[in-house]
């Protein structure tokens, strides 16, 4: 792959869903000025400045552009999303191109459509949001009980925790991704770094074929539990420096990770809502107390 080719990719697959949004919007718009168009013309049928004819050839412009769009990110955004835009310009692509229509019936099939595919991309979206959190809480919820039940991974969580964050980010971002949870830190406003071989992500594509999401985490090791608060709060403002487009359509970009790697269990943490994003607070303790003594 040329240079070029290489750097095209990269930018298509970190700002698809910008891509989509614009075009949202852009529906959003042409089926509220509709809906005003068809109040107006219940009280007169009259349209002087052919209203009707201009919205339904925008909503043909947004068809063109939706076409575009689904070409350019197959196998980038879910599938899922992609089959519905398919489907939406084989049913109803041909009857927005009926100039023998007129009026309010012009608009019916001209936006009504239009309106429905936004409504099911962004279910797309959101369902995609609710699988990867589970699948991100389901991999630290084992990670912790492999702890407690294996004494080789107790060892292992142990000497990582010894040896510092790093090492913890490396063993526990690879038992992340047994969960299809590609975990990644953080380093100023575009960087994402791989937690197992502390290099650069690329191209989301290649994390697609092997991992269902990809989440920011931010590792800390917490050695006097009474600081744990103050270092949580260190990394949350570690985490927001990431301010970089959705990588793919596989990113989860509305919860972000903060695992504090402790000795015993630490006091649990509330949520924090920051700029358009949930820190979920995760501790792994490497050697927590047993259930009855806790209980």
């Amino acid at each position: 792959m040329s240079r070029p080719l290489y750097r095209e990719v990269i930018l298509l697959s970190m700002n698809w869903q910008a891509e989509w949004k614009a075009i949202a919007g852009r529906i959003s718009g042409i089926t509220a000025a509709g809906e005003f168009l068809v109040r107006a013309l219940q009280v007169s049928v009259d349209d002087p400045y052919q209203a009707a004819v201009h919205l339904a050839e925008q909503a043909i412009e947004i068809a063109n552009d939706l076409e575009t769009f689904r070409k350019r990110v197959v196998g980038i955004a879910p599938q899922k999303a992609v089959e519905a835009i398919a489907t939406f310009l084989d049913t109803h692509r041909m009857r927005m191109n009926d100039l023998s229509l007129r009026g309010v019936e012009r608009l019916k099939v001209s936006l009504v459509p239009l309106a429905w595919l936004r409504a099911e991309i962004d279910y797309h979206l959101s369902d995609f949001e609710t699988v990867a959190k589970r699948l991100s809480e389901r991999a630290f919820v084992h990670l912790q009980q492999l702890i407690i039940a294996d004494e080789v991974m107790r060892s292992r969580g142990q000497a990582a925790f010894e040896a510092g964050e790093i090492a913890c980010e490396k063993l526990d971002g690879a038992h992340l991704l047994l969960h299809g949870i590609w975990a990644f830190k953080v380093h100023g406003p575009g960087a994402r770094t791989d937690l197992v071989f502390g290099e650069p992500l690329g191209s989301g594509i290649a994390i697609e074929r092997v991992a269902e999401a990809l989440v920011l985490t931010e590792w800390k090791v917490v050695r006097h539990p009474p600081d744990s608060i103050a270092i949580a709060e260190g990394a949350r403002s570690q985490a927001q420096a990431y301010a970089v487009g959705i990588m793919a359509g596989i990113e989860l970009s509305s919860y972000r990770y903060i695992v504090l790697v402790s000795q015993k269990k630490l006091p649990s943490m509330d949520d924090v809502y920051l700029a358009g994003a949930t820190y979920r607070h995760i501790n792994v303790a490497i050697h927590p107390a047993p259930p009855s003594r806790v209980a």
